[in-house]
């Protein structure tokens, strides 16, 4: 759907404000940030990449961006993830440096297809807890919901 369109349906439902993630990249956020405030709609940034646990496990994750502080980060995140994942088609963003861009940031345990779950669907379920907790931390989270 173009941000266009979205602006259009969002006006026409009087909703407050939309929640927009890009997966693996910030470029498609930019036409948003445009059109929706144009229709008084707010607006929310985010960021849906590959988290790559330790075991070499992946799966998806995002952030939402809470201020120009997170887009930096989000932006940052990104930008690192695929210059150290020469030739991947995709960065896999490991927890490591998704710690280092954690400010201004949300995280979501990226549901179903989530590291998270699927660490617990091989049977790992103390990884997918320590990972979990240790992100918790970082973000400053005192529980959190998969």
């Amino acid at each position: 759907i173009s941000s266009g369109k979205l602006a259009e349906l969002a006006f026409k439902d009087n909703a407050p404000a939309v929640g927009v993630t890009d997966f693996c990249s910030m470029a498609g956020v930019y036409s948003v940030t445009k059109d929706l405030p144009a229709t008084g709609v707010q607006p929310i940034l985010g960021l849906e990449f590959i988290l790559k646990s330790q075991d070499g496990t992946t799966g998806l994750a995002a952030v939402i961006v809470q201020n120009k502080i997170g887009y930096n980060n989000a932006i940052e995140l990104i930008s690192e993830g695929y210059y150290k994942s020469e030739g991947a088609e995709y960065p896999e963003i490991t927890p490591e440096l998704l710690k280092n861009h954690t400010e201004g940031l949300i995280f979501l345990t990226g549901g179903p297809k989530g590291v998270f779950n699927q660490l617990a669907l091989k049977g790992n379920t103390k990884a997918a807890e320590a990972l979990l907790d240790d992100l918790c931390e970082e973000f400053f989270l005192d529980w959190a919901l998969i």
